[in-house]
């Protein structure tokens, strides 16, 4: 497991830090991990976590990872970003104003509901 801190500086002043966490074997995507990777991705996160805390004395955190073609790296990664009130975070969600899920959904409920019962 490799472990970064992603720094952020405007103007010369520190403006942000996060942290990547990327498996040292190659995997793609979420569904590509296996169960003792995803494991020590998730105790990495919460060692990070608590040196955030701990250090900068940070409120929270944010834990997110992009899949398919929103991966910018081709490699699995996760971001572990420290959180502070007021800090203007926000996460963005899909525009649904095309309502490009919807008529899938609607159609599709109980195939959703199905693939969380698959095996890998």
């Amino acid at each position: 497991m490799l472990c970064f801190w992603k720094r952020k500086i405007y103007s010369g002043n520190l403006e942000s830090i996060s942290a990547l966490i990327l498996p040292k074997k190659h995997f793609t995507d979420l569904v590509d991990l296996d169960i003792g990777t995803a494991t020590e991705i998730m105790k990495a996160s919460q060692k990070i976590t608590t040196a955030l805390k701990k250090v900068f004395r940070v409120e929270g955190v944010s834990v997110c990872q992009n899949g398919g073609i929103f991966n910018d790296l081709g490699h699995y990664h996760m971001h572990v970003i420290p959180r502070f009130k007021g800090d203007g975070f926000s996460w963005g969600e899909p525009s649904f104003e095309q309502n490009y899920f919807l008529p899938l959904m609607v159609q599709s409920e109980h195939l959703l509901r199905g693939g969380l019962h698959d095996d890998k």
